[in-house]
């Protein structure tokens, strides 16, 4: 997941046409949010304000794809799986 955030910080700066450092205060804290509780839909409200706030995205584009871009795209549900059948193996 840290090579995948690593990775994914300089495509979207580059194709959203924003500095990568307006990019990472934008989702910052929704990312703290999000990393504390392992929940995308927690961090979706800080996503929203960054957005809107930040990235100066009208409150219709974020609105509608910041939400179904977070219940379609769950990058760590293969990892989770396999951690927790481990864990659960681990455990019998």
């Amino acid at each position: 997941l840290l090579l995948t955030l690593v990775l994914l910080y300089p495509v979207a700066a580059f194709f959203g046409g924003v500095p990568i450092t307006t990019f990472a205060r934008a989702v910052l804290p929704a990312q703290a949010v999000a990393l504390s509780t392992r929940s995308s839909m927690s961090a979706l409200p800080a996503l929203l304000d960054g957005a809107e706030q930040e990235l100066k995205l009208p409150r219709a584009v974020s609105g509608f794809g910041l939400p179904l871009a977070v219940s379609t795209f769950r990058l760590n549900q293969g990892v989770s799986w396999i951690v927790m059948g481990m864990f659960l193996a681990r455990l019998y």
